[in-house]
Parts: C-alpha cells; structure tokens; sequence
C-alpha cells in the first residue's frame, strides 16, 4: 500500500535520501514535496523548481509520476474504505437491539407521506378522497409505525384524523365472512356508498338476513334493500343519498356480526333496530333504547332521567326526590347544553347530599 503527501510552502527544504548518500538544501524559492512508502524499500524525496538545481522537465516529471501514484492509493483507499463500511453496516452490532432492521430511504419515505396525504381530497385535510376504507388507513398505520420518520407522530396524527371522519359499517354472515359494506363519510360532504359482495350472507338461513333503509326528514322510503340469508347477492357498488336529516335504518339477523369502526357511538350495543339520524353531516344513533339517560347515585338508585328527542329536537329532564350521593357535600353531577357556537344554554347542577327535586 502506497501513502502519498504532497506540500507546497514558501520556503523549501529539499532532500533526496538513499542507502548511499544525504543531502539537505534550503532555499526561498517554492518547493513541491512528496514522500512515498512501500513495504519493499522506503524513500523520500524533495523536488524543488530552483532552476540552478533542475531543469523544468525533472520537476514536471517528478509530478506526474507522484500524481499517478497518488491516484493508485486513492482508489485502493476508497475500496478499503467502502468495504469496511459495507461490512458494518451489516453487521448485527449496527442493527435495533429488538432486531427488526427496517431499511427505509429518502424515497420510500416521502411515498409514505404522499400516500398518507392522499387519504383526503383537500390541502386542509379535512375531507376524505373517494374510496378511503378502513382497511386502507389500517395499512398506512402499519408502515408509518415501523418507519423511522422524525415527523411520525404528525403522519400518525393525521391518520386518525382519517378515521375519524369515516364511519363504516361491515355486515358479516356465516364464518364472520363479509357480504356488505357502508361507508359514510363524515366530512359534510354527505356520501354514502354501499358495496355488496358475489356471496351467500347465510346458506343456512332462507329468510331475510339484514335490511338497509333510507328515509327522508319526512321519514318517507327512498331506498330500502334486503339481503337474504341463502341468496347469492350480485356484487355491486350504490351511491345512497343521505342528506341531512335523512334517516338510515339498519336490521340485522346476528347482530353480533354486524360491527363498525366506531362501535361505541354507532353500534353501542347488540340491539335491533340500529336508527341514525344524519346530523351535522354525521350519522348519530337516535334509537329510543338510547335516547334516555339514567343518573344513578349511592346505592344505584336513580335521581334523574334525561330523554333525547331528535325527531322533535328537544330534551326532557326529569329529576327524583332523592339525594344523589349522601357523601358528596360538592357537585356530584352536573349537565349542560349548548348550542352549535358552544354556548351554554341550560345548566343544572345536582350537589350530591342535597335532594335534587
């Protein structure tokens, strides 16, 4: 392996050493000095332009032959190098201590956000683009958890953002196996579409299955589907129309394999019939298992109930001659309502030791 050096100074100091001689000259001309050194015999030498010592041409080709030899090193130095890094960065050392080597580059990266991104249809990401599913968001989540990207957390913050503006609703049948989906997509832009698919909902059941009505502010039929257990469905896709105020009414034989992406709001239990309201461009479930709120206190016993009337669009509280909570001597429970700019607009407060009539 040869090493190769090359100065230039303002005052020289030139040299030529060998086995049999040494000499030493200083002068305030420039100099050009270079050393090489092999693992067969050392040599140093010193080459100055002084024109009393040598000619132009020594000096030229001093250079040339230091130069090309400077190139040989250079590109075995950049292949030792290489290697050396190639060999760590696949070694076990260089990899997560759980193992899980995830090799992501810039490109991959930025194709992440841009499919993350595309989920809506605005810059503002407040609406979803057509055909978003949750399968879809699930996926993007997968991969973002796994990347190494330093604004994860906002990818993250936007695919949830995703979720919660779509609302999905997955029939299922014999085996869990899935024969319809709805989606609405909760972004004010009021669509709504059915997919059916090429299969039997129930071969074992040869009446109706499950059933998908839409109803105008009128409560007036304008779509109405039914699915039977043993028929093979013809796979489709439909538009519904689900404007605000419309009705959408869901019967389903086996509730427990009827489920969507946001059980706890919209499914809530395992109940026929599933009744919602398009409200605020959202589905809600207005059903009268759900329209009444019970308030119980010490002992279970109830101390109030409030009924929710979308139909009518109104509230009724009705309060017992009970303490709600004989050990609270503050608010045990309080109730508020606003309107659509938040402001209160009716407030009760129920002290827990006091009777609340």
């Amino acid at each position: 392996m040869y090493g190769i050096f090359f100065g230039i100074s303002a005052i020289s100091t030139i040299s030529h050493a060998d086995g049999d001689s040494n000499k030493e000259v200083s002068e305030k001309d420039s100099s050009i000095v270079y050393s090489s050194s092999s693992t067969e015999n050392s040599s140093e030498k010193s080459v100055s332009s002084n024109e009393s010592m040598f000619s132009k041409d020594t000096v030229q080709e001093s250079i040339t032959n230091s130069s090309s030899t400077e190139i040989d090193s250079s590109a075995t130095l950049e292949s030792s190098d290489s290697e050396e890094k190639n060999n760590f960065k696949n070694s076990k050392e260089y990899r997560p201590d759980n193992h899980s080597y995830v090799s992501l580059n810039i490109s991959q990266l930025d194709q992440l956000k841009i499919d993350v991104t595309s989920l809506f249809s605005d810059e503002q990401c407040t609406k979803l683009s057509e055909d978003v599913t949750l399968e879809k968001i699930d996926k993007l989540k997968e991969k973002v958890e796994n990347s190494t990207d330093p604004q994860k957390e906002e990818i993250l913050t936007l695919l949830s953002q995703a979720t919660d503006l779509l609302q999905e609703f997955t029939f299922k049948g014999l085996g869990d196996s899935t024969f319809a989906q709805l989606y609405f997509y909760a972004d004010k832009s009021y669509s709504c579409k059915l997919i059916t698919k090429p299969v039997k909902p129930h071969s074992y059941i040869d009446k109706e299955y499950a059933a998908i009505t839409v109803m105008d502010n009128k409560k007036n039929t304008v779509y109405s589907k039914k699915y039977i257990g043993n028929q093979l469905q013809q796979e489709q896709s439909e538009a519904l129309d689900l404007k605000e105020g419309y009705y959408l009414v869901i019967n389903k034989t086996e509730p427990s394999r009827f489920v969507t992406n946001h059980n706890d709001q919209l499914k809530q239990n395992e109940t026929n019939p599933y009744m919602y309201m398009v409200r605020n461009g959202k589905l809600e479930r207005i059903d009268d298992k759900n329209r009444i709120l019970h308030f119980l206190g010490l002992g279970n016993s109830e101390y109030a109930t409030l009924k929710v009337d979308y139909n009518a669009m109104n509230l009724t509280l009705v309060t017992n001659n009970v303490k709600p909570h004989q050990y609270f001597t503050s608010y045990y429970e309080k109730i508020e309502v606003l309107d659509l700019q938040d402001k209160v607009i009716y407030s009760k407060d129920f002290i827990g030791y006091d009777l609340s009539n």
